[in-house]
């Protein structure tokens, strides 16, 4: 029998059901909403996503893995308002096909539903990729330390692929995490930012940038 004669919402709550036993036990806890678990860790969250996709004769599961750092995010609201409200984070397939984090090499890596067996092969396959990508992922990112070396390092021109996110999210994420370690390397590090914003050629971020790059200049945090 087709999935597609399933309602969607039952085939979220199975699969959430099962990969949240292994899930629960390093401490997350399950977000109905957004179809995600997140686990809180002093000014850390970390959020494990599972973007459902509705297709013609199929449905398809994308998973997302976030990092939140809450004193980045808190300041970055207080300057420019909305934002994404994600310091790190990016698809599987981009995290697992980066090795070292900055080059990013694409791979959807979604998980096909096509028939009702593919439900249980679909909660086998996303607890091997918590296991083996996830937790890794998570762990590598446990301080502000870790985020400041893979968003404020070489190379400039691009967004990381650890990162995800715009460019201007890197640039103005990458300021302020940059002030809140209190490193010394503060202006050198406007300079490039300046110089690399513009190649995005987007009048609003650009704008951002410059407001977050002000505020940080001449305001503690």
């Amino acid at each position: 029998m087709k999935l597609i004669s399933l309602k969607s919402e039952e085939i979220k709550d199975r699969i959430a059901k099962e990969v949240g036993f292994l899930i629960a036990n390093e401490g997350f806890s399950y977000k109905k909403t957004n179809n995600w678990f997140i686990k809180t860790k002093g000014d850390i969250e970390n959020i494990f996503q599972m973007l459902f996709h509705t297709r013609t004769d199929h449905y398809a599961i994308e998973i997302f893995l976030y990092i939140r750092h809450k004193k980045v995010e808190k300041i970055l609201r207080r300057i420019i308002g909305d934002s994404t409200n994600i310091t790190l984070g990016n698809t599987l397939g981009v995290i697992f096909n980066s090795p070292d984090g900055r080059e990013v090499v694409h791979n959807n890596m979604e998980i096909l539903l096509i028939e009702n067996a593919d439900i249980e092969a679909a909660c086998e396959s996303i607890s091997f990729f918590f296991q083996g990508i996830a937790r890794t992922y998570f762990e590598q990112f446990e301080n502000l330390e870790a985020i400041d070396d893979i968003v404020n390092n070489a190379p400039f021109d691009y967004t990381p692929a650890n990162v995800g996110g715009t460019f201007g999210d890197r640039c103005m994420r990458g300021l302020v995490i940059n002030r809140l370690l209190k490193k010394e390397n503060f202006i050198d590090l406007i300079a490039i930012y300046n110089d690399e914003i513009k190649g995005t050629l987007n009048e609003q971020i650009i704008a951002e940038y410059e407001k977050v790059r002000d505020f940080l200049m001449y305001n503690k945090i």
